[in-house]
């Protein structure tokens, strides 16, 4: 956990919950951070698929977070997501839900 400590002190994570004994239990990395790694990865070819499509680890899904200003859209296939419970579209461009979301009787 020492690499986490690290970490946060040079901003690249926020610490956002510690556990009884101080160490970190949940991290977030800053939107700036993020989207410059995934800029990186799509540039290094790293990433082949589009973060809009939903693989089988998904489907079990019970919380999304599309947390970029990048997304405008939500793709008809969160429909899919039939355990999601919690959908988070905070600080993005999305405007408009597909009518898919109909189907997710648990959100």
């Amino acid at each position: 956990m020492e690499y986490l400590e690290e970490l946060s002190r040079g901003y690249l994570i926020h610490i956002v919950k510690r556990n009884l004994e101080g160490r970190i239990k949940i991290s977030q990395v800053p939107i700036l951070v993020y989207e410059f790694c995934i800029t990186k990865a799509w540039e290094e070819n790293f990433l082949d698929t589009s973060p809009h499509q939903f693989g089988t680890s998904t489907i079990n899904s019970r919380k999304v977070l599309f947390r970029s200003r990048w997304y405008n859209t939500l793709p008809e296939e969160i429909g899919m997501l039939v355990h999601l419970s919690y959908l988070g579209i905070r600080n993005t461009n999305i405007e408009q839900l597909p009518k898919s979301i109909e189907k997710l009787t648990k959100l």
